[in-house]
């Protein structure tokens, strides 16, 4: 089994990714808790699942900060894993949070946008390092597709059932996805999704 490990920052392109990696044949799974991260990749590969992408990201809450040890643990069972950790200058984000209804996942009534995203950098400064990191701030669609691709094997695996949508073909990255945590087939300036949500599952924000 391949692993693709996906974090970063709320409006960074996440979602895409993830849409990016599942057309190219990966089975993918978003808003994860750290946690359950091994036993997922022990049952998908008992099922012979030969590539996997998983985002985790403040959604899943304070199970993050269980992240680098999870991974460690899967490097040790022989998973070849590849970590990557998208972010986006302060003034992207809010411009992509601003384009869709969806609220960055650390905003409240006593917590202002650009509040919520310096709380997510430091939540999250202790991940970023951990594999390739990707500024997003001024990627084309184009161009950060090809970024994601990279990171993919050159073999084409089998097919397996999942949940697909058709990645449009030029707009620009844009705000966060929607924050529940379900299997899926598989901002600004980044791709829009299928749902004409931009970046990490609608308008731009994940």
């Amino acid at each position: 089994m391949q692993l693709v490990l996906i974090s970063g920052l709320s409006g960074s392109g996440k979602s895409i990714a993830l849409h990016v990696l599942e057309d190219a044949g990966y089975y993918c799974v978003d808003n994860l808790p750290a946690t359950l991260l091994p036993p997922l990749v022990r049952q998908l590969r008992e099922e012979g699942y030969e590539r996997v992408a998983v985002a985790i990201d403040v959604r899943a809450g304070t199970s993050i900060a269980a992240l680098p040890q999870q991974l460690r643990d899967l490097q040790a069972l022989g998973v070849p894993t590849r970590f990557v950790f998208l972010e986006a200058r302060d003034e992207t984000l809010i411009a992509r949070f601003s384009e869709t209804r969806r609220g960055h996942p650390l905003s409240n009534a006593d917590t202002t946008l650009a509040e919520a995203i310096v709380r997510e950098r430091g939540m999250l400064e202790n991940i970023a390092g951990l594999g390739n990191r990707i500024d997003t701030s001024s990627l084309a669609g184009t161009d950060f597709a090809v970024r994601v691709l990279r990171l993919q094997a050159r073999h084409p695996p089998r097919r397996r059932p999942g949940l697909r949508r058709a990645l449009p073909a030029q707009p620009a990255l844009r705000s966060p996805a929607p924050p529940a945590h379900r299997p899926r087939s598989g901002g600004g300036a980044l791709p829009r999704d299928a749902g004409g949500s931009a970046q990490d599952g609608g308008g731009h924000p994940p």
